[in-house]
């Protein structure tokens, strides 16, 4: 028969199997860290398809153990799952075993001026159910668990109180056999060294249900009901047998020797004990099973060290042993430290670093049966000499520089190792170290094969990048200036130094100076380290000296103007320039500035600007012929579209003023004119006229169309002058009575063949010349 300590293999509702609560101490007065472990039954788990029975958060809840008041409620975070290590591998897949502890967690704050009560706290979570193969606790599947922990008051007695509880060490997926004895560590670690004792205790079941399988609402309880145990089991017999299931009440261990096969439920209680009094306590539950034992078993293993068997082996600090044991396929091993099952540790060689009582079980790889472990061996470390290693300076250095190094011994045999590099170094108390990296000594006393080791960690900070550049020439060409710069920006300090003396201390990489000389830059960088430049040399030339000639005003547009500037071989910039030329037509009108640019051997340039201005289109026009009538004078009809600085006409005869732009013109005979003007630029232009003098218009006022042989027409002297004139006539209701294209039959004094009334009448002469128009009254007589 095999008994199984694990979570139970059947659990209806949650899978969870057991657990217990813990707090671990922050380093601040009420500052703690909450853990609550419960443990999954994977496999039940894996058959119900049902994963989301992981709560992502928890709460749990604390009360005073005095008043039983709610003092506060926490909640706690999913943070981490790990599987359980099972000795025999076969029995655990055979039946089904699987199991993992999750964890959850949170950093949570207890006012220290609130849990002062010397009766002290205790922190609850419940939940329901419980496994219902259960074999020896009344209905498992309809009650629940209780994980409960209790812990002292944060300031008795006016005094922070320092404190962790005990944290409970993960169990082995162990096993045992009816009528085998069985023993289990089931112990406690204490943060701060107290006193623990531990005894078996009733599970708790609390107050939880299948309806309800988290409390609906905090609630105060005076206590938390316990399991009812079936016939024949008791807190004295919890798994019966020649011996029942026991507990070191100093060591934690559980032992028994089963007497029947099932699914046993048990509670461990550790009181935490501080000078003689209990300040804490903690409850972790767990199950075990009880199966038939296979009676096959295995032989026992034996583990050697260097081909010996071994029972007790040494090794120096910081170095290592193997341990290994006989292998075949059909065998499974598991090794242990303490008692613990050691996580992947399944192979025949085992390599170990650390003290402690090292075994191997044994079980058929292939058949669930009882398994056997090999003989307890015990590893410790061989003490090793205390060597000092000192540096004469500090650690960190900037390149080029060095440190010593010295051991604390002078005795015996040192030896020396730069990166675990063994150095070709005489049996020497001290080195100098120049570069970065682990500097090791070793010192082996006599008589002792282990060396006592000493390091130390070298810095080697590189040197500062520097050397210099100029912007734009290293040469200042007349009066401007150039600007020195360090290619590295990263320095703290930068000392210019100019002809081998300090001349000025800035912060920035870079230095502006119209002064030549030869320049250097030491650069401390923020490590302290520093580098200086090569020396760099900055010379100094005058401006080459250039002509540039002035540009006359451009009246042509269509005509390119060449730009003059000399020594030969600059740069003309500016609008409409291409070349060594300046085209008006692209730059178009107005001013523009014309830049010449010429850059001499040394890389020093000079420029001169000239405006060069584009005349617009003067625009000046007459028309071919002006008609004026004689002694009146008229305005010349001159059109221009720029202003005009000078104009003059010819010949001056018969104008008001040859000088004026626009003069009245009053010609005794008809003349052609001609007119020149100039702008303020310069620029000219011309046009010629004829003026046309013509003789006036005479109008009579009244005329006597009677027959009578004189006066009968209206008779107009002069309107030849006027072929295109227009003549209207118009009665006294101004209605036309009268029109004649030109004047060639002068008006008779009739209207549509009949004679006019007479009377007074009006006309208009328009003579289509501009700005000659008659018009008046006219007496028809009889």
């Amino acid at each position: 028969m095999v008994a199984w300590l694990l979570p139970a293999a059947r659990l209806l509702a949650n899978h969870i199997v057991g657990g217990d609560i813990n707090m671990a101490y922050l380093g601040q007065p009420g500052n703690f860290r909450l853990t609550l472990n419960q443990f999954w039954d994977e496999d039940g788990i894996a058959r119900s398809g049902n994963a989301g029975n992981y709560e992502t958060v928890l709460t749990v809840y604390v009360y005073s153990l005095r008043t039983r008041q709610l003092m506060d409620q926490f909640q706690l975070n999913r943070s981490s799952k790990q599987e359980f290590s099972y000795e025999n591998p076969v029995c655990a897949r055979s039946q089904g075993l699987r199991t993992s502890e999750v964890r959850y967690t949170a950093d949570v704050r207890f006012n220290p001026d609130r849990y002062t009560d010397a009766s002290g706290y205790y922190i609850v979570w419940e939940r329901c159910c419980r496994n219902a193969a259960i074999s020896n606790i009344v209905s498992p599947g309809q009650v629940g668990m209780v994980f409960y922990l209790e812990f002292p008051a944060m300031r008795p007695n006016g005094r922070d109180l320092i404190n962790s509880s005990p944290d409970f060490v993960l169990p082995n997926g162990k096993y045992a056999c009816v009528n085998k004895p069985f023993q289990l560590r089931f112990s406690a670690n204490d943060a701060d060294g107290d006193e623990l004792r531990y005894r078996l205790v009733t599970p708790l079941i609390g107050y939880t249900t299948q309806a309800q399988s988290l409390p609906s609402n905090p609630q105060s309880r005076t206590s938390y009901p316990t399991a009812i145990w079936q016939p024949g089991f008791s807190n004295q017999a919890m798994i019966p047998g020649p011996v029942p299931l026991q507990i070191n009440d100093r060591t934690g261990e559980l032992s028994l020797t089963a007497g029947q096969e099932g699914l046993f439920v048990f509670a461990v209680e550790v009181m935490e004990m501080r000078n003689g009094v209990r300040i804490g306590l903690a409850r972790r539950e767990f199950q075990l099973m009880v199966k038939d034992c296979n009676p096959m078993t295995p032989p026992a293993p034996v583990v050697t060290s260097n081909y010996q068997p071994a029972t007790a082996i040494s090794f120096c600090q910081g170095g290592n042993a193997q341990l290994e044991t006989q292998t075949d396929p059909k065998w499974s091993l598991q090794w242990q430290k303490d008692n613990v099952n050691i996580a992947g540790a399944t192979g025949a060689v085992l390599t170990v670093n650390e003290p402690g009582i090292y075994t191997v079980v044994k079980s058929l790889a292939d058949v669930c049966a009882k398994d056997t472990i090999s003989q307890r061996v015990t590893v410790s470390l061989i003490p090793t000499p205390t060597v000092g290693l000192t540096a004469t300076g500090p650690l960190t250095f900037c390149e080029g520089g060095s440190v010593g190094l010295q051991a604390s011994q002078t005795k015996g045999t040192l030896r020396w190792y730069y990166n675990n590099s063994a150095l070709n170094q005489p049996n020497t108390p001290s080195i100098t170290a120049q570069l970065a990296g682990t500097y090791t000594v070793e010192y082996y006393e006599t008589g002792n094969t282990c060396p006592g080791r000493s390091s130390l960690q070298v810095q080697v900070n590189p040197l500062p990048k520097s050397s210099l550049t100029a912007a734009p020439l290293a040469v200042i060409c007349g009066n401007e200036s150039v600007q020195l710069s360090a290619d590295y920006s990263g320095g703290v300090r930068y000392g210019w130094q100019r002809n081998g003396s300090l001349w000025q201390l800035t912060t920035q990489n870079t230095l502006s100076t119209t002064q030549a000389g030869i320049y250097q830059v030491t650069i401390t960088d923020a490590n302290g380290c520093q580098a200086t430049s090569a020396p760099f040399t900055v010379t100094a030339t005058p401006l080459p000296t250039i002509r540039f000639d002035s540009i006359a005003p451009v009246c042509d547009r269509q005509q390119a103007v060449p730009l003059m500037g000399s020594p030969a071989g600059g740069q003309y910039e500016g609008p409409g320039v291409t070349g060594n030329q300046f085209n008006p037509a692209i730059a178009g009108t107005g001013p523009h500035i014309i830049t010449y640019t010429y850059t001499d051997a040394n890389g020093c340039r000079n420029q001169q600007t000239r405006t060069v201005w584009v005349e617009d289109e003067i625009g000046l026009s007459l028309p071919e012929e002006l008609v004026v009538l004689r002694g009146e004078p008229t305005l010349m009809p001159v059109a221009i579209r720029v202003p005009v600085k000078e104009a003059s006409w010819s010949p001056p005869d018969g104008l008001s003023n040859p000088s004026l732009l626009r003069p009245t013109t009053n010609p005794d005979d008809s003349k052609t004119y001609q007119l020149r003007v100039s702008t303020f630029l310069g620029c000219t232009a011309e046009a010629t006229i004829r003026v046309k003098v013509i003789e006036r218009m005479f109008i009579p006022t009244a005329f006597s169309p009677n027959n009578d042989g004189l006066n009968d027409t209206w008779v107009i002297q002069g309107v030849h002058n006027f072929p295109a004139c227009e003549v209207y006539i118009f009665n006294r209701w101004g209605n036309v009575i009268y029109y004649s294209k030109g004047y060639g039959q002068p008006w008779d004094g009739t209207y549509k063949g009949e004679r006019v009334d007479p009377g007074l009448y009006t006309f208009r002469i328009e003579t289509n010349l501009k700005g000659i128009r008659y018009q008046g009254t006219l007496t028809v007589l009889y």
